[in-house]
């Protein structure tokens, strides 16, 4: 995956499920190849719950990050991309 500071191009790769399944298959692999969420960690998930992700150029990561609709996003200008 390779990413550019096209928002659009950003919001297409989030929406295919192939990226989003690479995404969930690496963080699984790097929790030791499983994951438990319980009905109760997914219940508490709302709409109020915003997801952000980060492109870091300089280390080459991806940073996901939950943070709350409620605070300063915290935009660092060398990151690549964040998207809501």
């Amino acid at each position: 995956m390779s990413y550019d500071d096209d928002d659009d191009n950003v919001q297409s790769l989030l929406s295919s499920s192939a990226v989003l399944m690479t995404i969930l298959t690496s963080l699984v692999k790097k929790s030791g190849g499983e994951v438990r969420i319980t009905d109760g960690e997914l219940m508490s998930v709302t709409e109020y719950d915003v997801m952000s992700l980060y492109y870091d150029k300089e280390s080459g990561e991806m940073i996901l990050k939950v943070i709350s609709p409620f605070s300063d996003f915290g935009n660092n200008e060398d990151d690549d991309i964040m998207v809501h």
